[in-house]
């Protein structure tokens, strides 16, 4: 979700924008699932399993060097 998403998203659903913040600790790794996205050499559609995903301990593998 880019800045422009959040901006929509907020207005669209009555939030408080600030209060729109990542929480890591406590996401079930909802971001490597629901989003997609891309980077130059990997490309990930909406829906699909994140290949950082340790599905074991639902944390990214690379979220450390991100």
């Amino acid at each position: 979700m880019d800045i422009t998403d959040t901006k929509i998203f907020a207005k669209k659903w009555n939030f408080e924008e600030s209060k729109l913040k990542p929480d890591c600790e406590h996401c079930n790794s909802l971001c490597c699932v629901a989003p997609k996205f891309g980077v130059p050499g990997y490309e990930k559609p909406a829906g699909q399993v994140c290949r950082n995903l340790d599905g074991a301990a639902f944390r990214c593998h690379i979220f450390d060097h991100l």
